[in-house]
């Protein structure tokens, strides 16, 4: 299991076409469970941190380098990688991973993504945190 972090003006087009863009390389698995987080929203005062920014759920099916630009026409910005999912849905109940996490990782501000502890991972499932709408 994976979060990709998406910034508030892109996460509408990661729904809509089951794709997120990268300019690092995760390591992925078919079917990989990948959650998609809101990483800040947008306030009239700035930017200020989601109170539960896990709001996707999808499926991983590939990821490919982007030679074509299709990550420039989807979103804008030319990255190096494109993930491209399936089934992407929203969740019944969108959470903060920190109020559920077992393990002492860090989930907090980083990187484009990180990846999920198993214990972790377990807890999720455990509060039925993956059932969507």
């Amino acid at each position: 299991m994976i979060i990709l972090r998406t910034n508030p003006e892109h996460i509408s087009e990661v729904v809509r076409h089951s794709k997120h863009a990268l300019n690092k390389k995760p390591s992925l698995t078919r079917g990989d469970t990948i959650l998609i987080s809101q990483i800040s929203e947008n306030t009239i005062f700035g930017y200020k941190e989601c109170k539960n920014p896990i709001q996707y759920v999808m499926e991983f099916e590939r990821l490919y380098l982007d030679t074509s630009g299709k990550s420039k026409q989807i979103w804008g910005i030319q990255y190096k990688y494109i993930i491209e999912g399936s089934n992407c849905r929203p969740l019944k109940r969108p959470f903060d991973i920190r109020k559920y996490q077992v393990t002492n990782k860090e989930y907090g501000p980083g990187g484009p993504f990180v990846y999920v502890e198993q214990e972790d991972e377990k807890a999720i499932q455990q509060h039925g945190l993956l059932e969507t709408v």
